[in-house]
């Protein structure tokens, strides 16, 4: 990687890209148990907190968290339903 007038080129962008396209299945459920847990954290955070205003942002935060886990398996049904559809 290089950097250039604060931009990042990649050297080899193509097989970036290409790599980008063969994501690892495992990795994105991870992603989306890491999402989880961090909501879960969040929430135990504003179980804590007293004031009204910064617990409702925490649990606010929580639920996106939550939102992004449910689109990331959604995404994962997806890829596994094109990619047994391609191979047929």
């Amino acid at each position: 990687m290089r950097r250039c007038s604060g931009l990042v080129f990649f050297q080899g962008w193509a097989e970036y890209a290409r790599g980008a396209e063969r994501r690892d299945v495992k990795e994105d459920l991870d992603s989306a148990q890491r999402y989880r847990q961090r909501a879960e954290e969040l929430r135990s955070i504003a179980a804590e907190t007293k004031e009204r205003s910064s617990q409702q942002v925490l649990l606010d935060i929580a639920e996106d968290y939550e939102r992004m886990a449910r689109s990331r398996d959604r995404i994962d049904q997806m890829d596994r339903q094109l990619k047994y559809t391609i191979s047929r």
